[in-house]
């Protein structure tokens, strides 16, 4: 593809996929050591989320927890 401008389109990075944790233990680690953070992202969540959220969180939660 050729620009004006000479400049190359961004080429997206591809991300690695992650294992998904499924211990139990672990993951409440986890969540107590991201406990602020978690807190920041609830908070950002309420004043931007789009109004379908929930539907959203709902598709990902069922899609991400039949590898679990």
């Amino acid at each position: 593809m050729a620009y004006e401008d000479g400049m190359n389109p961004l080429k997206r990075k591809q991300l690695a996929a992650t294992e998904v944790e499924t211990n139990l233990s672990r993951i409440q680690q986890l969540s107590h050591e991201h406990d602020d953070e978690n807190w920041e992202f609830r908070s950002w969540l309420k004043q931007n989320a789009p109004d379908n959220i929930d539907g959203i969180v709902k598709a990902l939660s069922q899609k991400y927890s039949t590898s679990m």
